[in-house]
């Protein structure tokens, strides 16, 4: 039999080749380009906002600071992490990382920047006030405003405002904010009152005067009737005082 080493080399260099080939093969099939276009990106952003936030979604609104590229990315099995920074609230200007990762192991990051306005009601006057006026029903209502911070001296609800006296004036459609407000009078000046004095489960009443405005829960200087000596006590309502001997 003859022997033909020439051939066998061949058949070897073949069956290499086949091997190679199947190998890219493999391995093609197992590697995969995935993009994420700065569309897609601000989408999974806005989600995961969506999905994280104190607000419902009507009452947000966004707008993506940062224009982005698109990210091009090769491996096996690409996945994605968002993570809020500094924690800020998910309101004004805020940064998001997306984190992209190929069978868990990191391989690059994303900066996304987002400005976020929440719609908040807002009590306002429905006409000007002048300073001192006692708040009635007709003169406040509620709009809606977009704001970038959840500022502390805002009213959102009439009942609070309602009833009590504005330390300053305001124009039509200004805020009524808290620290303008002071508690009704519920005793005026010269107004007659009933002083009752409270000593354990003892209590007197008298007629009395009061020589000053007065709030309810305040302290005010009365006078009695009968003795005309005067006295402080403290506001219950409209036409009653209280001094505790206690």
């Amino acid at each position: 039999m003859k022997k033909f080493p020439h051939v066998k080399l061949l058949l070897l260099l073949l069956l290499a080749s086949v091997a190679i080939l199947i190998s890219r093969n493999v391995y093609a099939g197992i590697q995969k380009e995935v993009m994420f276009t700065k569309g897609q990106i601000h989408n999974l952003v806005q989600d995961y906002i969506e999905s994280n936030m104190p607000w419902s979604k009507d009452a947000v609104r966004f707008e993506f600071a940062s224009q982005g590229d698109d990210v091009v990315l090769r491996g096996e099995k690409i996945s994605h992490r968002i993570t809020e920074l500094y924690n800020q609230g998910y309101i004004g200007d805020a940064r998001f990382s997306v984190k992209y990762y190929d069978r868990n192991t990191f391989i690059r990051e994303s900066i996304v920047r987002v400005k976020m306005e929440v719609q908040r009601d807002i009590v306002v006057a429905s006409r000007s006030l002048a300073r001192d006026v006692q708040i009635g029903e007709a003169d406040v209502h509620v709009v809606k405003k977009w704001v970038s911070r959840m500022a502390t001296n805002v009213v959102s609800d009439p009942r609070e405002v309602i009833g009590k006296r504005l330390t300053v004036g305001t124009s039509a459609n200004g805020e009524i904010q808290p620290i303008y407000l002071k508690q009704p009078i519920l005793i005026k000046r010269g107004a007659p009152v009933r002083i009752v004095y409270e000593n354990g489960s003892l209590s007197v009443s008298a007629l009395g005067y009061s020589e000053e405005d007065g709030v309810s829960g305040g302290l005010i200087r009365i006078q009695n009737a009968t003795s005309k000596k005067t006295l402080h006590a403290r506001v219950v309502d409209g036409s009653m005082v209280t001094i505790d001997f206690r």
